[in-house]
């Protein structure tokens, strides 16, 4: 199975085109922004949102399981899918990546900024993202002068 980055928005999860946009209206108006936001989201919760049905839901499961995902996931179970490693003296958190390429690096960044925003300034897992994404394409247009 595919792994997929869940900080990603759940636009990018293909419900086909039966069942997309209206999915994707009913997430947008209960909050579940991101993939991570919908994983963690248990199913009876799902079962109580509005217009989203049974068939919906398993839908869902299905599409979630082919990246080795499923409704009800824990915070630890959904830092550890994304790699992201607290460890034990002062909670600071490693992200295992296996390679050190620039990009790689820029995305361990990104992941730790965004973890930061989420945890100690209590913004919304998308939000946190964006606002990471957006202060690492302005770090990396600024040219090294040291």
């Amino acid at each position: 199975m595919k792994k997929m980055d869940i900080s990603k928005s759940v636009k990018s999860l293909d419900f086909g085109k039966q069942y997309g946009v209206r999915v994707q209206r009913i997430f947008q108006k209960n909050g579940i922004f991101t993939v991570r936001d919908l994983c963690s989201q248990s199913k009876q919760e799902l079962a109580h949102t509005r217009y989203l049905s049974e068939r919906s839901i398993s839908m869902i499961e299905k599409i979630l399981g082919k990246y080795a995902l499923q409704l009800g996931m824990t915070n630890k179970e959904l830092d550890e899918y994304a790699g992201i490693d607290f460890q034990e003296s002062g909670n600071q958190p490693s992200i295992s990546i296996g390679k050190n390429t620039e990009a790689d690096k820029w995305e361990e960044r990104r992941y730790k900024i965004a973890l930061e925003l989420f945890v100690h300034q209590h913004l919304s897992a998308y939000n946190a993202v964006t606002e990471a994404d957006s202060l690492i394409k302005h770090l990396r247009n600024i040219p090294n002068s040291y």
